[in-house]
């Protein structure tokens, strides 16, 4: 099904665009594994530390210094591999490195959910740590603004999965996929 060159899967969005629950329902359909970015920070710390942290407990200890350092050593321990539809944490693209060569880890998917949306269900599951001193939908707003474009230049397609349940958005990354393989862009 997939291009030969397409190894891998990244999906990038903002907090609570859906991509662990896309990623989820994707990676067997591929017949690909599913790896969280945000797992592979908690383990990172855990073998520095010894101490097991969620990294919303991780980024509320020790920083975005720290937490971005630790996004970083677990994507390059990824690279390399293939067969992976990788969820990244939100925050993943603004780390420089992880920005400049993502796109060359594997076939990149902006999942592109609008501030209301996403604050809907922020509100729902709980506001990552850099927006829990001001979890109201204008600085859900603002952050979106600072990052969308930091997505659409990091990813090969946008998905406007706002009004889409996550079954509909994996429909539509395999029709995409699809598509890319016979050379139809």
């Amino acid at each position: 099904m997939l291009n030969k060159h397409t190894n891998n899967i990244v999906l990038i969005g903002f907090s609570g665009s859906g991509k662990s629950s896309v990623g989820k329902l994707l990676a067997p359909r591929l017949g690909f594994a599913f790896v969280d970015l945000d797992t592979q920070i908690e383990r990172a710390h855990k073998d520095h530390s010894g101490n097991v942290l969620t990294c919303r407990q991780i980024y509320s200890e020790f920083g975005q210094a720290y937490f971005d350092e630790l996004a970083l050593e677990a994507f390059g321990f990824l690279k390399g591999q293939t067969g992976i539809v990788l969820s990244t944490g939100g925050g993943a693209i603004t780390v420089i490195d992880i920005r400049n060569t993502i796109k060359d880890f594997g076939t990149v998917f902006y999942l592109d959910t609008k501030p209301q949306i996403i604050f809907n269900r922020l509100k729902k599951r709980g506001f990552p740590q850099f927006l829990k001193s001001d979890p109201t939908l204008e600085n859900v707003e603002k952050h979106w603004e600072a990052r969308n474009s930091l997505y659409g230049e990091s990813s090969h397609f946008c998905i406007d999965n706002s009004a889409q349940k996550p079954d509909e958005t994996v429909d539509e990354i395999i029709k995409i996929l699809q598509h890319n393989e016979k050379g139809d862009r």
